[in-house]
């Protein structure tokens, strides 16, 4: 009995003691907790508990590391022991934690994932929050280093974060710029993930289509060269065209006076666009008709999706994952040595064919593909059934490919 009981207080001790060189470790690299926030909800049984954290000196330069679980007794979330293992998700462009948690409450990706069991840890960049109105041009300097290894540095905090946490290694994942950087995580950390989510995504084209996006690169390198850092109209005008086509359908458009509101919306997602400027050929936002509108689109999601937005964007990240396009290898040089399981979903409209470049680097991996030849890009994250197109294939795959190991 004493012999256990001291054991016990040894292994303990041990616990403490590499909690507080963890923070430590955390602290002195720079990264610090500045903020944290918790809901529990007791109608959907699901507490989100999330995290500010500073990264250096600039109070700036900090992003949000999200957790979303399932409750157990007295609405306690539930210790790891009782659940299956920690996935982490990471946003498109300009946006945050909260794509992931469109549609009525219970029904979001991520809301069906904690309530089958999953831990999910989420990633807001550090272009939450930041304007030009309340941010000088000079503060907003910080940006020109929000590059992809800056977003990396971030998620591997995360992932240290949820691998202590499970004892297991997470699963990452994500849409979009999201997928680009879950690529580009396990390209940096192989041995690090027990499996790779990519939802819409690629970071690897061969040539003649990679020779496309040259142009782009040679823009974005000398806009950065000459002190442009920030991205600050897509955004906005497209959650402003969102907007207008939900409360103003019928009034004319401020953006194309010869069409109403409705009409313009419908010509930006419905019009195919090709490299440099589009991210893959005949690159479709959504998919639909000028006289049935959008075919898989939910509107109040769409809705939801850019209120979200983040004002800006930085140019350096924009920069990086252009240049992967033209055929630079930095953030996928290591991905033949990832050997865990692979989820590819892929719009038809978007991506689609266009990710097996990337895939094909993947060579040592089992890749599951979801297939959607009829959607387009943004209808895989606003989708009007995302449970039968989204949720309901991630998670069977989760469970029957994916072993979270330790």
């Amino acid at each position: 009995m004493v012999n256990t009981l001291f054991t016990k207080i040894k292994i303990s001790v041990a616990v403490i003691l590499f909690c507080f060189l963890s923070m430590h470790s955390y602290a002195s690299s720079g990264f610090q907790v500045v903020e944290k926030h918790s809901t529990i909800d007791k109608e959907s049984k699901l507490g989100h508990f999330s995290a500010v954290v500073q990264v250096g000196e600039n109070e700036l330069n900090r992003f949000t590391m999200h957790r979303l679980v399932k409750l157990g007794k007295k609405s306690k979330a539930l210790s790891p022991r009782y659940l299956k293992g920690a996935v982490i998700f990471l946003p498109g462009s300009a946006s945050n934690f909260d794509s992931f948690l469109l549609g009525p409450k219970g029904s979001s990706v991520a809301e069906r994932l904690a309530l089958e069991g999953f831990e999910v840890y989420g990633y807001s960049p550090k272009t939450k929050g930041l304007d030009r109105a309340t941010h000088s041009a000079e503060q907003l300097q910080v940006m020109q280093n929000w590059g992809i290894a800056s977003a990396l540095d971030d998620i591997d905090f995360i992932r240290k974060h949820a691998t202590f946490r499970h004892a297991k290694k997470p699963v990452i994942g994500g849409y979009s710029l999201g997928g680009i950087l879950s690529i580009a995580a396990v390209n940096q950390n192989p041995d690090k993930y027990s499996g790779l989510a990519i939802l819409e995504a690629a970071l690897y084209y061969e040539a003649p289509l990679s020779e496309l996006f040259l142009p782009r690169v040679a823009a974005l390198d000398f806009a950065l060269s000459n002190g442009v850092y920030v991205e600050d109209q897509q955004y906005p005008l497209t959650r402003t065209a969102v907007q207008l086509y939900s409360y103003y359908p019928q009034a004319m458009s401020p953006f194309e006076n010869s069409l109403t509101n409705s009409l313009f919306l419908q010509a930006v997602a419905l019009t195919p666009s090709n490299p440099p400027e589009g991210e893959a050929p005949n690159y479709t936002y959504a998919a639909g008709d000028f006289i049935n509108g959008f075919y898989f689109l939910d509107e109040q999601k769409a809705l939801q999706l850019v209120n979200g937005f983040n004002e800006l964007e930085a140019l350096a990240l924009v920069r990086d994952y252009s240049a992967a396009f033209a055929g630079d290898r930095s953030f996928t040089g290591n991905l033949h040595a990832f050997t865990q399981p692979v989820f590819s979903l892929q719009a038809g409209l978007g991506f689609g064919t266009h990710a097996e470049a990337t895939l094909s680097l993947l060579d040592s991996a089992d890749i599951t593909r979801q297939l959607y030849p009829e959607l387009g890009h943004l209808d895989v994250i606003v989708h009007k059934d995302l449970d039968t197109t989204l949720s309901t294939p991630l998670i069977s795959w989760l469970k029957d490919q994916v072993s979270f190991t330790r």
